[in-house]
């Protein structure tokens, strides 16, 4: 697996989405192509059992319709989108060449994510390999409790009270915030003793500043979670 270096690391969300379709092959090889030191993808579980990255709740086909995840198979998912991608095909991707941060998202079980990392780990794929994420203390809690040695990220919109609260009762120094709620003083401040990501804001003003957290690699950002991860090379080379 690539080694991180001492500088702000860049993290491709859900794979390079601003370059290829989102949790697809297609933007997990162009993040790997870019030489990103993590990808982050997205957890949620079909009706018979299936983990699948995918972000939203319910999938939106080209032609309208609307299927909630939960409620249908893998199989009518993946007819409705061919390029779904399920963990396992994700991780089997990566073949140990970037380090998976795999988010679960506050309604997915997450016994279903943390078997199928302990399969790999039985195939000789280490627990620095992945690092788990979520925005639900409770999920967080669950992986903590059940696989300690895979790190955690707290997910966090704004507030650095809660999320070093969360931080401190689930052993980790992995925070990460939205960007939006972000300024150079509290990034300098909070790194003195956390590892902080920045993830991306959805605000559409925001999108037009994709390289707005290179201003903090100063302060200690520790790593940028990025749409457009070949926007950032040039502040980390």
């Amino acid at each position: 697996m690539k080694n991180q270096k001492s500088r702000s690391l860049i993290i491709a969300h859900r794979g390079a989405s601003g370059l290829a379709p989102e949790n697809t092959a297609l933007s997990f090889n162009k993040a790997i192509e870019l030489g990103v030191d993590m990808i982050e993808t997205d957890c949620r579980l079909t009706s018979d059992g299936i983990v699948v990255r995918i972000h939203d709740s319910a999938l939106n086909d080209p032609a309208g319709n609307m299927l909630p995840v939960a409620e249908t198979s893998y199989e009518t998912l993946r007819e409705h989108k061919p390029d779904l991608l399920t963990l396992t095909e994700a991780i089997s991707l990566s073949d140990r060449r970037v380090r998976l941060m795999v988010e679960i998202k506050p309604d997915v079980p997450a016994a279903p994510v943390m078997d199928i990392i302990r399969d790999f780990m039985a195939k000789g794929w280490q627990p620095s390999d992945f690092i788990f994420a979520s925005f639900d203390y409770d999920v967080l809690r669950q992986v903590y409790a059940d696989m300690p040695e895979v790190e955690r990220i707290v997910l966090e919109v704004w507030s650095g009270v809660r999320a070093v609260r969360r931080a401190k009762r689930l052993d980790t120094t992995y925070l990460s915030m939205d960007q939006w709620f972000l300024w150079w003083y509290f990034v300098r401040q909070i790194s003195k003793h956390y590892k902080l990501f920045s993830y991306p804001d959805e605000r559409v003003f925001l999108k037009l500043n994709h390289t707005r957290p290179s201003r903090w690699f100063k302060y200690g950002l520790y790593g940028v979670i990025t749409d457009f991860p070949d926007r950032y090379t040039k502040y980390t080379d």
